[in-house]
C-alpha cells in the first residue's frame, strides 16, 4: 500500500494504512474511532473499514444485549472486574416518540449490527459498538384499507455486489402478498418478483423461524409454505432467488418431533429428536446445490432415558415447543 506523505513529513497521513489501522485497532473504545473519522481522508477511510470495525469490535470486551421491561436495549460487559460504564443505553423507544407501540424486539444480529423493530413495518439497525442507528424504510399499508396490513421480518443478510446489509420481508396489504427488501444503503423498499405466499390460516400473523445461513443462503424450517409443501424455504443471498427444499427423509411424530437446522463443519445439517425415542439423529445435505444433492444420515446418538426430559420438546437452540 502506497504512504501518502505532506511537505512536512510529520502528518498523519505519512503512515501506510495498514500501520495506521493496526494502531487504532487497539484504541478502547468505539467512541475513539469516531472521533479518528475526523483527522483525514486516509484515517476516515480505514476507520470506516468494515473488516477493521470487525476486527477492532473482536478486541473489545465481550458484551451482552439486554432488554429490559421498559423496552431499553443496553448492551452490558461480561467482564470479572468493575467496569466505569456498567451499562450502555443503545435504543429506547422514546426515541421514536409517544405515539410508536411500547414493544420493540431484536430479531437479527450480523457482522455486529442488530435489527430491531417496535411494530410491524418499522425496523431499526443499530450497531452496538458505535451506539449509531439507522431507521429502515417503513412498510405501510394500503391507505384503502390501513388495517388490513401485515409484516414479517424474514432475514437480515449482507448483499456483497452492492455492499449493502438487506433485511428481506414479507408484506400483506389487504389480500396481496408480496416480499420486499429493505436497504441500509438508502432508498424506498423494493418489492421482490415472487408472491409471497398466503398463510393456510389467513386469520394467522405472518411466521417465520430464524433462518440459517450456509453457503451465502437462507434457510427456513417455519414458514408459510411449510404446511403444505413439507419443504424448507431458501433463499440465495447474492442472487436474491429463493427456492423449496427437501427435508431429510427422518419419519415424524406430528408436533411430538423437535427439529433443527445447523451450520456442520461448513454444511447444512438437521437435528432430528422425537419424544419418547432415545435417540437424536444428525442428517446434513452432502453436494449442496448439485443436481445430487442429498440428505445423509451422519450421526444417531443415543440419548440415556435418566437424562430425557419428558416435559415440553426443547430444540437444541432453546426455543419450546
Amino acid at each position: 500500500m502506497s504512504t501518502t506523505t505532506t511537505p512536512g513529513g510529520g502528518c498523519a497521513d505519512a503512515l501506510c494504512e495498514d500501520c495506521l489501522a493496526s494502531i487504532l485497532v487497539r484504541l478502547p473504545s468505539a467512541s475513539d474511532v469516531l472521533r479518528c473519522r475526523a483527522v483525514c481522508r486516509s484515517w476516515r477511510r480505514v476507520a470506516t473499514n468494515l473488516l477493521f470495525l470487525a476486527n477492532h469490535a473482536a478486541h473489545r470486551p465481550i458484551q451482552i444485549i439486554t432488554i429490559s421491561d421498559s423496552r431499553e436495549v443496553s448492551a452490558t460487559p461480561l467482564s470479572v472486574v468493575d467496569h466505569p460504564r456498567p451499562r450502555r443505553l443503545l435504543f429506547h423507544r422514546t426515541q421514536y416518540g409517544p405515539s410508536v407501540s411500547r414493544s420493540s424486539a431484536v430479531l437479527f444480529s450480523l457482522d455486529g449490527l442488530l435489527v430491531l423493530t417496535q411494530r410491524p413495518g418499522i425496523y431499526v439497525i443499530c450497531n452496538p459498538a458505535t451506539r449509531q442507528w439507522t431507521r429502515l424504510p417503513v412498510l405501510g399499508p394500503d391507505e384503502t384499507r390501513p388495517r388490513r396490513f401485515d409484516a414479517a421480518a424474514c432475514g437480515f443478510y449482507w448483499h456483497a455486489s452492492s455492499g449493502e446489509h438487506r433485511l428481506l420481508c414479507q408484506v400483506r396489504r389487504n389480500w396481496a402478498h408480496d416480499y420486499n427488501i429493505l436497504s441500509a444503503g438508502g432508498g424506498g423498499a423494493r418489492r421482490h418478483g415472487r408472491r409471497a405466499p398466503r398463510p393456510a390460516n389467513t386469520s394467522r400473523t405472518i411466521r417465520y423461524g430464524a433462518p440459517v445461513s450456509c453457503r451465502g443462503v437462507l434457510h427456513w424450517l417455519d414458514h408459510p409454505e411449510a404446511e403444505y409443501t413439507g419443504m424448507m424455504l431458501a433463499f440465495d443471498t447474492a442472487s436474491e432467488a429463493f427456492r423449496l427444499m427437501p427435508l431429510p427423509p427422518e419419519q415424524l411424530a406430528g408436533n411430538n418431533t423437535a427439529r433443527t437446522l445447523v451450520e456442520l463443519d461448513g454444511e447444512l445439517a438437521m437435528a432430528v429428536m422425537q419424544h419418547g425415542v432415545s435417540s437424536m439423529a444428525v442428517w446434513d445435505l452432502r453436494d449442496y446445490g448439485e443436481a445430487a444433492e442429498v440428505w445423509t444420515l451422519r450421526y444417531r446418538v443415543e440419548v440415556p432415558m435418566s437424562s430425557l426430559h419428558f416435559g415440553d420438546i426443547t430444540d437444541i437452540t432453546g426455543a419450546s415447543r
